[in-house]
């Protein structure tokens, strides 16, 4: 779960990019992906994603993750196919008098449709995560973006608490199943409190983490005085023409959709 938020370090040209242009980029996916409703078109478009997945090198990285989002994509997918019953009928899923639970030409050309957006909307992001360090993509948010100072350190704490804190969870279960401390159960209230000698002592090493970060901060002078940075990022040449093509396939892909393609 925390390796969706993990930077896979590496040299490829993807990596040296700056974080506002692969932000762009994964937008650029978000836009194609609901663009287009032809199955044909938002495959080729999540064929893309994995594209960039394997010349970046964390194509391996993106293929751990495929499987639970594949149980989504296919959740998405059989929800248009019971639930929309327009089209050409291929049978009945309940073929009880009249039939009930159709599935259509329509249903399943729409859920393959639905999920294969999904895993492309889903695909691109994860992608960009693994690219890009969150320090600098709040660093370009902060100069390029305007973005306040006390908004982007409190998104990059929260981001670098999380594996801490269920890597904290997972210590304390392991220690109290040591103890013979029976967690797991068929019994949801048994199983609520069976987690109580979890949670106290996780908010209370929690507290403790905030507070040393706090002391942390007033030692270093934060908030006393303009803001400087270690490093300053810039776009290169390779952002200019990352940008441009990005441009160019936004409006090809709306000129092509005007024109009655991809649907």
């Amino acid at each position: 779960m925390t390796d969706m938020l993990e930077y896979q370090p590496g040299d490829s040209l993807i990596h040296r990019l700056h974080p506002i242009t692969k932000l762009s980029w994964a937008l650029v996916i978000l836009i194609l992906s609901l663009l287009f409703t032809n199955p044909v078109y938002v495959a080729v478009i999540l064929l893309s994603v994995w594209l960039t997945a394997y010349g970046a090198g964390v194509f391996p990285f993106i293929a751990r993750l495929f499987k639970g989002l594949l149980v989504f994509a296919i959740i998405l997918f059989m929800i248009q196919v019971f639930f929309y019953d327009e089209g050409q009928t291929y049978f009945h899923l309940i073929p009880l008098g009249k039939g009930y639970l159709p599935v259509t030409e329509r249903g399943v050309f729409l859920g393959l449709a639905m999920g294969l957006r999904m895993l492309a909307i889903v695909s691109s992001y994860l992608v960009f995560l693994a690219v890009t360090r969150t320090r600098d993509l709040l660093t370009a948010l902060v100069e390029k973006a305007n973005l306040p100072n006390d908004v982007a350190f409190m998104i990059l704490s929260a981001l670098r608490f999380i594996p801490s804190f269920l890597n904290d969870l997972r210590q304390i279960a392991d220690a109290q199943k040591a103890r013979a401390f029976v967690l797991e159960g068929a019994n949801p209230i048994r199983k609520v409190k069976a987690y109580l000698p979890i949670a106290v002592p996780l908010v209370l090493m929690s507290l403790k983490k905030a507070e040393r970060l706090a002391l942390a901060m007033e030692t270093r002078g934060y908030g006393r005085g303009p803001r400087t940075h270690l490093y300053e990022l810039k776009a290169g040449i390779m952002d200019v023409a990352a940008g441009a093509i990005m441009v160019f396939v936004v409006a090809f892909g709306a000129m092509i959709r005007l024109q009655g393609f991809g649907m």
